[in-house]
């Protein structure tokens, strides 16, 4: 905000004080006090020399007191000090209880039309000694209001704590009066004060504002004025409930403060004005807040009671009705700041709990301060709104824009007990609560903030957001920000390292980079969300950068860069060198839901000391993906699974995406280099690349380089598998696809080519089964290419145990390796159901059948270097209008139509058809797969997606129908 806007902001607020603030402006026809004595004095009968007190009774009355003359007219008025005069002392005693007359105790002012202004013009100190008051008392005139000012006067030694032990009070008037408050100065209502370059220091009050108590109808400005080492509240044994706090200032009417530092200064708490006392600075109730240009340091709010709470180490600002309040804080500096004790604590630094419209900006720095509670810790650097819902709350509005929230602490340290205490950390550096609306933006950076469990017992503990906690929040947006280097540790469960959200929370443009969590060592520990955690409601991240991020935990610790148990919608976003145990970048739960669109999941890693899985992303959500890359994720542990995606439930959804150059890389186990779907988790992928894989484990077996559906279910539409690959010992297998013996997966336009197994310890040598496809339960392929695939045995398509199998417009080719022996086209146990398909140019056999009860129909075979059929004790049911092209699957051919040794197949070389994205055989002319395939056998497409013949045409043998590309049509000739 510039200074101009600024400073109009600053006058709607405070009305006549603007120019005081902001030009020093000092009455224009004032009359002149001089004060000649540094003693405490009120004589009537004096005739010569004015003491402070004498000359304030001379303002008020417009009338020489004592030996106290003006210099001018005597309407509003100047004090001022003699040259000799640095120090006035105030000592008489207080006669009676609050007393206004000022004749003794605390200097009573009265400012108005009656009286005229006041203005105390030093330099001077003024210390009150061995008196139970203040310094000065503040009162408008019957007029109704006036101006009143310290200028370069330092006031110390005022306190309104002596012989003070009991509660004096009971109800709220009496603290919101400042009846025991201002420990320098109270302000009443119908006054506004201004603090100019003057100074409050070690004063002291028993309920609120240790330096100035504002009661609601007054206001205070401060500009380039110091407030330090002031205190409210007793300590001990002596002790106040109904303390409203307020360290150096309390204020129940508009507060400015500018150009100014409030230091050092500590409200002592012993109890709380229904549960909103604190501000270890500056404490506000009812009125507005504006602090420009200034700094809140090293400020305390210290509650000793154990069931109450404490607020706003530094600032804490609030309204009790249904009318908001604006509160603006601009280039300030609030550090150093604490906010200890009792069951709850809001705000290390600022606490703005209800009822206010905040604006913080103006790289205003909010750093290093300290929140500490035994149960509940809330927002260590800034809080605003609370985490329960009370009758009347009127949540606030917070804007954030350019500034720092850095190495703020909160922290909780009660023994948990479940059922009956848990202690919580929501925001190690920022809270949001219930129903607060907030906005972080324009380079607001959240850093290394750390929310903390301290305790001896954590069985039972929850931490939410080291950097950002947003709770239940009806709308909040995080944009062009930093979120960076926060940390979560010691918590049985923890979420949001960097950012925990809940409610609907937008996060544009931002970084959220570098944070850590941990979790303690309880059982079922752990962490979500090192990046963000969307606990519940609905995230949506554009645009964002999430990277670098680290869960450790020894029980569960997922989601390195995002934990989901909510919803979020993520666009255009970056998620990569992100780290934890299980989904380095993602993990999401149960309800959760993600829709994902143009995101890049790389380079992260799952890592443990004996399990870890899902490099990229892993849970039992459900998920959507759509025109996204994820590559490069790695899984590293003694034993890993899911390089890329690791499912055990819900359903994943990726469409126009590629899964390229994921890893698990392991010792005794590793499965799906690309992707492990579990027992109860579905997977759709269409239009995808799955691409250059790998699961190595380097004294064991290994598991499907690329996607391996182990238990679950998968649908796969027009996805191209290819260069995965499967290192380990000769048990591996699968290297492409993996089916496990509980699995299924129906694929159709798939494309499976250039996948291997091979051994760990000498990569040239091929080992285990499947290289293409390795089917332990349920295959469907339709329209499918299975090519160039290598493995020890079954190099295109190997099945295991009671395996049901089916090819529908399929070309298996090229598969196995040189100098191969025994099927490496396709190596079938259990039922197998081939209908349309062309099985060519393998090395070794074409198909081999154990154990399998195989339909052959409308099935080409041709040019295998080991025969295209080998029995391994298998039977076949038909192998209607099937062709081989040596004399191997005589046994085999036992339909009708089946033509065993053709001399003229006529297939030609494996040629790629753009349209549908298929390699395929193509047949010349007279080829005797030709027209061998009636009616009855037809499927209405081949492997290209165009037409078979129907009627009583016939169609061809094997997956390509050469009518369809090939006829010749004689040409058309006119007549003429």
């Amino acid at each position: 905000m510039k200074v101009k806007t600024l400073t109009h902001f600053v006058c709607g607020l405070i009305g006549g004080l603007c120019a005081a603030v902001w030009l020093g402006a000092q009455p224009t026809h004032a009359g002149t006090i001089t004060v000649t004595l540094d003693f405490d004095r009120f004589d009537a009968g004096a005739t010569s020399d004015c003491s402070l007190r004498e000359a304030v009774q001379t303002a008020n009355t417009n009338a020489p007191f004592a030996g106290c003359q003006a210099l001018g007219s005597l309407d509003d008025d100047v004090i001022v000090f003699d040259p000799g005069v640095n120090t006035v002392f105030i000592t008489r005693t207080v006669s009676g209880p609050d007393n206004d007359h000022n004749e003794d105790g605390d200097l009573d002012v009265f400012v108005g039309t009656v009286s005229g202004t006041l203005t105390v013009q030093g330099p001077v100190d003024i210390v009150v000694r061995a008196l139970f008051d203040r310094a000065f008392d503040v009162h408008a005139d019957p007029s109704g209001s006036g101006a009143f000012t310290l200028d370069r006067v330092r006031v110390s030694g005022g306190d309104l704590r002596i012989g003070l032990t009991t509660d004096t009070f009971s109800g709220d008037q009496d603290q919101i009066k400042c009846a025991v408050g201002g420990g320098a100065l109270r302000v009443q209502a119908g006054v506004s004060a201004l603090l100019s370059q003057a100074t409050l220091q070690e004063n002291a009050a028993a309920y609120a504002g240790g330096g100035v108590c504002v009661r609601e109808g007054g206001a205070l400005a401060l500009s380039r004025a110091q407030v330090i080492s002031n205190t409210v509240g007793l300590s001990g044994t002596d002790q106040v409930d109904w303390v409203l706090g307020g360290g150096g200032i309390w204020s129940s009417g508009p507060l400015t403060v500018v150009q100014s530092f409030v230091l050092g200064n500590s409200a002592v708490l012993s109890g709380g004005y229904y549960g909103h006392a604190g501000g270890g600075g500056l404490g506000v109730i009812t009125g507005s807040l504006v602090i420009s240009q200034s700094e809140v340091r090293a400020n305390r709010v210290q509650q000793n009671a154990p069931g109450a709470e404490a607020q706003g180490g530094g600032i804490m600002a609030l309204r009790l009705d249904n009318t908001p309040v604006d509160v603006l804080i601009d280039q300030v500096t609030v550090e150093g700041n604490i906010s200890e004790g009792g069951v709850s604590a809001y705000g290390g630094g600022v606490a703005l709990l209800q009822g206010v419209r905040a604006l913080i900006t103006g790289s205003t720095v909010i750093s290093g301060n300290v929140l500490s509670a035994t149960q509940n810790a809330l927002g260590g650097g800034l809080a605003a709104g609370l985490a329960y819902y009370p009758s009347g709350y009127l949540p606030p509005v917070a804007t954030l824009t350019g500034g720092h929230v850095s190495h703020n602490t909160a922290t909780a340290s009660a023994a948990s007990s479940p059922g009956v205490v848990t202690p919580t950390v929501f925001g190690g550096g920022a809270f949001f609560g219930q129903g607060v609306v907030f906005s972080m933006t324009q380079g607001t950076q959240v850093r290394e903030n750390a929310a903390r469990y301290i305790g001896s017992l954590s069985d039972n503990t929850n931490g939410f957001g080291g950097g950002v906690s947003a709770f239940a929040v009806p709308a909040g947006a995080i944009e062009d920000a930093v979120v960076e280097g926060n940390a979560l540790f010691g918590f049985r469960f923890g979420g949001g390292a960097g950012v925990h959200t809940g409610g609907d929370v937008w996060v544009r443009r931002t970084q959220i980079a570098g944070n850590s969590a941990g979790s303690s060592s309880a059982s079922s520990a752990g962490t979500l969300g090192g990046g963000m955690y969307v606990n519940w409601g609905v995230a949506h991240v554009e645009d964002a950068w999430v990277y670098g991020n680290v869960i450790t935990g020894t029980q569960f610790a997922n989601g390195g860069g995002f934990g989901v148990d909510g919803a979020l919608y993520i666009t255009h976003t970056q998620v990569s060198t992100n780290t934890a145990l299980n989904g380095g970048g993602f993990v999401d739960n149960g309800s959760a839901a993600v829709f994902a669109r143009a995101i890049t999941v790389t380079d992260n890693v799952a890592t443990g000391s004996s399990y870890a899985q899902a490099g990229a992303w892993s849970g039992d959500g459900t998920v959507v993906v759509t025109a996204g890359l994820i590559a490069g994720n790695v899984v590293s542990a003694p034993s890993g699974a899911g390089g890329a995606l690791m499912r055990y439930g819900g359903e994943f959804h990726v469409s126009h995406s590629v899964l390229r150059e994921n890893r698990v890389g392991a010792v005794w186990y590793a499965n799906g280099g690309a992707a492990l779907i579990g027992s109860n988790a579905k997977l759709w992928l269409t239009a995808t690349q799955v691409l250059s894989n790998t699961a190595l484990a380097t004294s064991n077996p290994a598991y499907v380089g690329g996607i391996n559906v182990d238990g679950g279910q998968a649908w796969l539409r027009g996805v191209v598998i290819s260069g995965n690959l499967t290192m380990g010992d000769n048990a591996s297998g699968g290297a492409g696809l993996g089916v496990g013996s509980s699995g299924a997966a129906d694929a159709e336009g798939i494309v499976i080519r250039d996948n291997r197994v091979v051994s760990a310890s000498n990569p040239s040598a091929v080992v285990g089964g499947g290289g293409g496809v390795s089917n332990g339960a349920v295959v469907r392929l339709r329209r499918a290419s299975v090519i160039h695939n290598q493995a020890a045995y079954g190099s295109g398509i190997n099945t295991y145990g009671a395996a049901e199998t089916h090819l529908l417009n399929a070309t298996v080719s090229g598969n196995g390796y040189p100098g191969a022996t025994g099927p490496h086209g396709i190596a079938l146990t259990g039922t197998a159901y081939l209908t349309h398909t062309t099985v060519a140019s393998n090395t070794g056999a074409g198909v081999g059948l154990a154990g399998t009860s195989l339909s052959l129909r409308a099935v080409a075979l041709a040019h295998h270097s080991g025969g295209n059929c080998l029995n391994q004790g298998g039977s076949v049911v038909n192998s209607d209008a099937s062709v081989s092209d040596d004399g191997s699957c005589s046994v085999f051919f036992v339909g009708s139509g089946a033509l065993n040794n053709a001399a003229n197949v006529k297939l030609l070389p494996l040629t790629f058809h753009a349209p549908s994205s298929m390699w395929y055989h193509p047949t010349a002319l007279g080829s005797d797969l030709h027209d061998r395939v009636p009616y009855a056998f037809l499927a209405g497409i081949d492997q290209l997606g165009q037409p078979r013949p129907s009627g009583t045409l016939h169609a061809d043998t094997g997956a390509f129908e050469f009518q369809n590309l090939h006829r010749v049509f004689a040409p058309i000739v006119r007549k003429p």
